[in-house]
């Protein structure tokens, strides 16, 4: 996976220094685009699928930065990039909803139904957002953060599977079902993950299981990662 930046996370407010601010933000976005031009090429180390978060979070950050410049290089950045993925009947192939990684991507291509209205970014989008139906939860309804990590609920995921969920509801319909469970998978997630270690302040964790082996699933699966790398 080619390493980047998200690139427009916080610019300033004011005057000069949020033309500075740009000015990198826009070097940084092409010298990626230049760098990677085929954005089938932003995936995980070892893979090849590159409907993941990896190129999710890419699209994401070019989203941001067309809005901020208006320079249709990112549009086309973005759609050369959905188009990898949704064919004319809008069949999304490499689609897998065993993750909540794999959702993110679903979030540029619903900005493409936005800018366009071509229907097969829709159906697309649908088929996606189908992948929740089954989805594994744990007991009190969360979200796995994927069959590999079970009981597991991640804070990254609750971001990844809500982010496209909200602009689903927003932009497609079912709205009522999705902001829904965009509320309960950020309230499920908040009580575990803001846990106090040092008097009154909060500190968040990244992972934590519904199981009480977890550490040891935990350890035994960060070895694996770790030996493979």
């Amino acid at each position: 996976m080619p390493a980047f930046l998200l690139l427009v996370g916080c610019l300033p407010t004011e005057g000069k220094a949020q033309d500075r601010e740009l000015k990198w933000s826009v070097k940084t976005a092409k010298s990626f685009i230049e760098k990677y031009p085929d954005p089938d090429s932003i995936h995980w180390i070892g893979q090849k699928n590159s409907f993941s978060w990896q190129a999710g979070y890419t699209m994401f950050a070019m989203e941001k930065m067309w809005r901020s410049t208006g320079d249709s290089a990112y549009l086309n950045y973005i759609k050369k990039y959905v188009d990898l993925h949704v064919d004319e009947n809008g069949n999304v192939s490499r689609f897998s909803s065993n993750a909540l990684d794999n959702f993110l991507p679903g979030y540029a291509v619903i900005f493409m139904y936005e800018h366009t209205k071509n229907e097969k970014y829709k159906k697309a989008a649908e088929t996606i957002r189908n992948g929740f139906k089954n989805y594994p939860r744990n007991g009190d309804g969360s979200f796995w953060h994927g069959d590999w990590a079970k009981h597991q609920m991640w804070v990254d995921g609750v971001f990844m599977g809500q982010m496209f969920l909200a602009r689903y509801g927003s932009v497609i319909g079912d709205s009522a079902c999705a902001f829904g469970e965009v509320a309960k998978q950020m309230l499920q997630g908040e009580p575990p993950i803001a846990i106090s270690r040092r008097g009154e302040r909060l500190l968040h964790v990244s992972v934590w299981m519904m199981r009480p082996d977890a550490h040891k699933i935990v350890a035994k699966r960060l070895q694996e990662v770790f030996m493979a790398a």
